[in-house]
């Protein structure tokens, strides 16, 4: 789990570098959003064992935890 969200980490620090032309940018964010599925599918099934083994409160706060990162693309797999 720490790899994947580490990788998730390093690709968006590393589109947040691109050069602040227009093209740059949405060159940049079509790739970011194809890397994010695949990053965020790893992610998910990286999490999976560890989400099951908590209990509902904890659960929660991992949900919210996740939200206030930017992924709540992934919080919505665990709900």
């Amino acid at each position: 789990m720490e790899a994947a969200l580490r990788e998730i980490a390093r690709r968006k620090a590393s589109a947040e570098e691109v050069g602040a032309g227009f093209m740059s940018r949405i060159g940049a964010r079509a790739s970011e959003l194809a890397l994010s599925a695949s990053s965020i599918k790893r992610l998910v099934s990286a999490a999976q064992p560890l989400i099951k083994t908590l209990d509902d409160g904890q659960r929660r706060d991992a949900i919210h935890l996740a939200r206030a990162m930017g992924l709540g693309s992934v919080a919505q797999h665990f709900e």
